[in-house]
């Protein structure tokens, strides 16, 4: 089939540090490969967007899909009710609390200009709910591969060139 359909509800619910978030692994359901897709829920009070910044030219995009979340972006708070786009730029530190009950954001995001690559947190998130699709140890592999390739070569200290 050339297409696939899902509501929302439907998506796997993963809680997130012990229930802080709920994540919703839209990539991951369908197989996307092309772009980073998630879908965070809850109710007031309840974080929807955890708090962090994108470096390296990583855009991202939330949509308030039901209810009402109010962002954190830097120093401003931005009321989103549903419909709301939020598009924020790389280095702005972000983060969003649901102002009520039941509500839905999705978020999008990518590099421009860059071929995607799925985050190792998307990885970490599903082993530490307890699926076990993914084990810890191959999370652990995943992040030590990640980890070899940022190496730096040992100094020169032969004074060869």
């Amino acid at each position: 089939m050339s297409y696939e359909v899902a509501h929302i509800d439907e998506l796997e619910e993963l809680p997130i540090n012990n229930g802080e978030f709920v994540w919703r692994p839209v990539r991951r359901r369908f197989g996307i490969t092309a772009f980073g897709t998630n879908a965070y829920t809850g109710n007031a009070g309840q974080r929807v967007i955890e708090e962090h910044a994108e470096a390296d030219n990583h855009q991202e995009m939330y949509v308030v899909l039901r209810g009402r979340a109010t962002f954190t972006l830097d120093d401003d708070e931005v009321d989103a009710p549903a419909g709301t786009i939020v598009f924020v730029r790389p280095n702005t530190r972000r983060g969003a609390i649901a102002a009520e009950d039941d509500t839905a954001v999705l978020a999008v995001g990518a590099k421009p200009g860059v071929v995607f690559e799925p985050s190792l947190w998307e990885d970490v998130f599903v082993a530490n709910s307890g699926d076990p699709s993914i084990s810890v140890h191959s999370v652990a592999a995943r992040l030590k591969t990640s980890l070899a390739a940022l190496t730096v070569p040992p100094a020169n200290t032969s004074g060869a060139i």
